[in-house]
């Protein structure tokens, strides 16, 4: 399923269309489904019994805050589904709560202001979006003293029509980490790093490296490691979780999930 308000979107239909495709190799039927706010399309699925539903809804008519609805009303109809579950979303929806429940576990965070007020004004800091994912309005211009920060905030607030938060800005190495829960343990797939040489700081993997063809950044520009140069392995279980890091660290293995794309869920029948 896919939300009405992305399917104009050059890139709309391509993870689906990705996934719609290596299903049918596999043998299976697939049908691409919109999902709006009513739901109304999700409540035609049980008298069709799919065998499954490939969710990849991280937003309804654009907005992110609703994309809990869908895994939600598939748990009430006892559809099988991919991705994380309901839960998991609401725990991780919000970057501030997220960083809250890191910060829970005893886990580094950078400093963080809902507003953007409190830090010391010569600081560098970054606005971003609270809700939203894949790097909706960042660049460049999103790093700034922190001077700057209260008032950008409510700006793109404003702009973007959804809420924004200031965080410190770290420099550094950025690498993509996913991790899979699987019955035997955490799987840690391999590990691409971001390259920004020959670009003028602050290095941003911002929205149009990510999703505007024939930018100076791209997914193409990365080193990927195996999952032992940064040191991870490549497969850690449960044994190997460190023990009691903090008495929260083991709810965040429910919190885990795949990069998704906006607005789109898909049916396997």
């Amino acid at each position: 399923m896919y939300g009405a308000s992305e399917s104009g979107s050059d890139h709309a239909l391509d993870a689906e269309l990705a996934v719609a495709g290596a299903l049918e190799g596999l043998g299976f039927t697939t049908e691409l489904i919109e999902v709006a706010l009513d739901l109304g399309s999700i409540e035609t699925l049980p008298s069709r019994r799919p065998l499954l539903v490939f969710n990849l809804v991280d937003a309804i008519d654009g907005d992110g805050r609703f994309a809990p609805c869908v895994p939600a009303r598939l748990d009430a109809l006892g559809i099988a589904y991919t991705g994380c579950s309901t839960s998991a979303l609401f725990k991780t929806l919000s970057k501030t709560e997220t960083k809250l429940t890191l910060a829970q576990a005893c886990l580094p965070t950078p400093e963080w202001s809902a507003d953007g007020t409190g830090f010391d004004r010569n600081s560098r800091v970054i606005v971003k979006p609270l809700w939203e994912h894949g790097s909706l309005g960042l660049d460049e211009t999103s790093v700034m003293p922190g001077a700057d920060a209260p008032r950008v905030v409510a700006e793109r607030t404003l702009r973007f029509k959804t809420e924004h938060f200031a965080e410190a800005f770290i420099e550094g190495r950025e690498f993509h980490l996913v991790l899979l829960e699987r019955i035997t343990g955490v799987e840690v797939l391999p590990i691409p790093e971001i390259l920004f040489e020959g670009l003028k700081a602050p290095a941003i993997y911002g929205y149009d490296a990510k999703w505007t063809p024939v930018q100076p950044i791209s997914p193409l520009n990365a080193a990927v490691w195996n999952g032992t140069s940064p040191n991870w392995p490549t497969r850690l279980s449960n044994s190997r979780w460190p023990p009691r890091l903090c008495s929260g660290l083991a709810t965040m293995r429910a919190s885990i999930f795949v990069s998704i794309r906006p607005g789109r869920l898909l049916s396997s029948t």
